[in-house]
C-alpha cells in the first residue's frame, strides 16, 4: 500500500502541502472576479511557489533532526 510506503515526516509535508494549496484553489475565483483573471494567476503562482519551498524547508528540517 501506498501510505505504508511513507514516513511520518513526508505525509506530514503532504498534509501541509495539500492544506496550502487547496485554500488557494478555493479563493482564485473569488479573486479573479475582483482583481481579473491576470493578478489571480500571478497571486496563485506566488502561493504555489511559496507552498512548495516552505514544504521542501519543513521536509528538510524533518529529516535533520529525525
Amino acid at each position: 500500500m501506498l501510505l505504508s510506503t511513507v514516513s511520518t515526516g513526508e505525509l506530514v509535508v503532504l498534509v501541509y502541502l495539500a492544506s496550502t494549496l487547496s485554500s488557494c484553489a478555493v479563493t482564485l475565483s473569488a479573486v479573479k472576479k475582483e482583481m481579473g483573471a491576470s493578478f489571480a494567476v500571478q497571486l496563485s503562482m506566488k502561493q504555489i511557489i511559496t507552498s512548495l519551498i516552505s514544504g521542501l524547508l519543513l521536509l528538510a528540517g524533518y529529516r535533520f533532526f529525525f
